[in-house]
């Protein structure tokens, strides 16, 4: 809700803008009435509501002067907007934090599309459904024509790592948190979640880690959380995150995560 001043208060036209130690840009409204009616509509106030125009309140306080008149000070920082111009919910606190995550992979993620230089799928493949024993052993198979085939030298390799039982192999991924606490529903709550999407730097009320961007830039990352949790005071925590893959691992694949990424189903590209 909108900050709503007493009719019986007049605005002062002393504005004050300055600059405070988080980097925010702070905006001090004044109103000038009677101290009572001043001070019953500033315990209604609450931290994240409009003033006016591109400013939303942070704290406010009033100081008492003579004739039972008092002055209301409003400290207002800049309304949030997202990439369009448009006003998004005011953050009151953020914070980061980067986990890992464990993702098991596919023995077969090691084949490749050349089947000189990497272990082939088609081969590999073959040789699993292979039914004769001997052939097994040999790391051979036959083909659709009925013909012997053998396993290449980097098939054979992966082949043996599954004839020793291994069908996965774990990798760990960096997992980049993001919580922001807000007093009201996010409007832009849920944007981006399973597209390819770079985390943004920690905003202005957040304290940088250390090291941050340098990890944001080693990584192509993926957003795959964006949750809303009501608190017990009303306010609400929004959690995002984002999964990064290195250049080692490849990248997340532009038809499958990318803006746009294919419909389902699929039908081709227009």
């Amino acid at each position: 809700m909108a900050v709503t001043i007493p009719k019986s208060a007049q605005r002062i036209n002393t504005d004050s803008i300055s600059c405070d130690e988080n980097n925010s840009i702070v905006n001090i409204i004044q109103f000038k009435g009677p101290y009572d009616d001043l001070l019953t509509a500033g315990r209604s106030f609450v931290s994240g509501d409009p003033v006016e125009a591109d400013w939303v309140l942070k704290s406010w306080g009033i100081q008492r002067v003579s004739g039972g008149l008092g002055i209301l000070s409003l400290n207002c920082t800049l309304m949030e907007k997202d990439s369009e111009g448009n006003a998004v919910s005011s953050v009151k606190k953020e914070t980061w934090s980067l986990k890992s995550c464990r993702n098991d992979m596919s023995i077969l993620a090691y084949c490749g599309p050349s089947e000189g230089s990497n272990p082939s799928r088609y081969q590999i493949e073959m040789w699993q459904k292979e039914t004769d024993k001997d052939l097994v052993e040999s790391f051979s198979f036959l083909d659709g024509k009925g013909e012997k085939q053998s396993l290449s030298g980097l098939s054979e390799e992966v082949a043996k790592k599954i004839a020793s039982g291994v069908e996965s192999v774990i990798r760990f991924y960096p997992v980049l948190y993001r919580k922001r606490l807000y007093s009201e529903v996010p409007t832009d709550h849920f944007s981006g979640m399973g597209f390819i999407d770079t985390p943004p730097e920690a905003g202005m009320k957040a304290k940088k880690p250390s090291g941050l961007a340098a990890v944001i830039s080693r990584y192509q990352w993926l957003k795959i959380q964006d949750d809303c949790d009501e608190q017990s005071d009303g306010d609400w925590l929004r959690t995002e995150s984002w999964m990064g893959i290195s250049n080692a691992d490849g990248k997340w694949d532009e038809d499958l995560y990318g803006t746009n990424r294919w419909p389902m189903p699929y039908g081709g590209n227009a």
